[in-house]
């Protein structure tokens, strides 16, 4: 009808479901849509990684490439201003650690980036080996820096629990075959 009622038909159904709908609309320039729909029970490829001590499972979907730094060979994270930065193939690609992420609850602003930046500086140990996983998600590109990169497994995707989806870094969770 041109009112918008057939779409708005479509985000309460969407929402019955516990999925997002967001419309972008510009005159001129076109109208983009973003449907996102949570996983119910899927088996998706991921890539088993440590970080902290603990599993987790990365989709192999937003998985452009993995990076192992070295200690003593070329390539390394550098600092741009406040933010950190990996030269790759001659482009700067910003570093997330999932480290720093997990144990954090809350987002990053000025003064804990600026923090966190000098606790790395301080606490560099340059025989250490590094993993970067090159992901793509949303139509951005980073590094997610992790201790460890275990291998690939099909795992099955669970719901989060209610009390835990509110905390919006996971996606879902499973059993690992050792239980």
């Amino acid at each position: 009808s041109g009112r918008g009622v057939g779409m708005d038909v479509v985000k309460t159904n969407i929402e019955l479901l516990e999925g997002s709908l967001t419309i972008d609309s510009h005159p001129g320039l076109g109208t983009s849509m973003i449907l996102r729909m949570p996983l119910t029970l899927a088996i998706i490829p991921c890539l088993i990684v440590n970080v902290d001590g603990d599993r987790y499972a990365i989709p192999q979907r937003e998985l452009e490439e993995a990076v192992c730094l070295h200690p003593g060979l070329k390539g390394r994270i550098e600092r741009a201003f406040d933010k950190e930065v990996y030269r790759l193939r001659g482009r700067l690609l910003p570093i997330v650690r999932m480290a720093d992420v997990l144990a954090r609850s809350e987002p990053f602003d000025e003064s804990s980036r600026v923090e966190t930046l000098a606790r790395h500086e301080a606490e560099h140990d340059p025989e250490r080996i590094s993993y970067i996983l090159v992901l793509k998600t949303g139509g951005r590109r980073f590094g997610l820096v992790v201790d460890a990169v275990r291998g690939t497994e099909e795992i099955v995707v669970k719901p989060m629990h209610p009390s835990i989806k509110k905390v919006g870094i996971f996606a879902g969770s499973t059993i690992m075959g050792d239980g």
